[in-house]
Formats: C-alpha cells, structure tokens, sequence
C-alpha cells in the first residue's frame, strides 16, 4: 500500500504519544519507525514526530525524560573581593543568569581604541 494521507496533527500526535507510553525506552527514529508501520497508508516526517514528542516533553535527553529536567551549565560566579574599580571607573562586572554568566559592562560611552586598563604582563615559569 502506498503511502499518501497526510494525517492531520491530533491523529498524530495521539498516536505517536500512546506508541511512546508503549514503548517508553524507544527514541524518535523508533518512534517514527512504529507510526508508519501501525499506519501504512500515512506520509509523516520524523521531523514532525520529533516536534510533537519535545512539545508533550517525551524526549529522552541525558538520559531522563521530559521537558521538565534542569539543563546544566558551566558554573560562573562574581569573585566579590575583585574591585574593578582600582583600574577603572568606566566598566563594571555583571553577573546575567546561569545561562549567559557573567561579563563586563559599560557604565559609559566606550569609543573604539579607548584604553580601559594597562596591567603588567605575568608569567610564571619552573626555575631552571
């Protein structure tokens, strides 16, 4: 049987998320593998399939399932005993969130080339 009906987003989407509660283990290439073998008169995408188990959160990503999981992040956070302010007034140190983490930021206009701090060169090296 040829495959020509496009079914609509609720049919797949029922069908893709009572084949994930069966087969819980299984990933998005087995997924979309089993809803064209139960459905073989159906044209869908694996992209498609994809895309409606990330929205019901039933995609397993480092090893746990579903949306809800916390991502991790390198960890970044302010030295509060580094006072920037020894070097200049113009620029402060900001921490964003735990995605971005922290920079510099401008407190004023900063021209191209404008020279915000010197520091001496350091190297550390074994003794001979």
């Amino acid at each position: 049987m040829s495959r020509n009906t496009i079914p609509t987003e609720d049919e797949v989407r029922k069908s893709v998320i009572e084949l994930k509660k069966q087969n819980i283990a299984s990933g998005v290439a087995k997924i979309h593998s089993l809803l064209l073998d139960a459905n073989l008169s159906w044209t869908v995408s694996e992209k498609r399939v994809r895309k409606i188990l990330q929205s019901e959160g039933l995609v397993q990503s480092d090893g746990v399932l579903g949306s809800n999981t916390s991502t991790i992040h390198p960890s970044s956070r302010l030295n509060t005993s580094l006072d920037v302010s020894k070097w200049t007034g113009r620029i402060e140190v900001k921490f964003f969130d735990a995605i971005k983490g922290k920079g510099l930021v401008a407190k004023e206009n900063i021209a191209k080339g404008d020279v915000l701090w010197k520091e001496d060169p350091f190297i550390l090296a074994p003794e001979w």
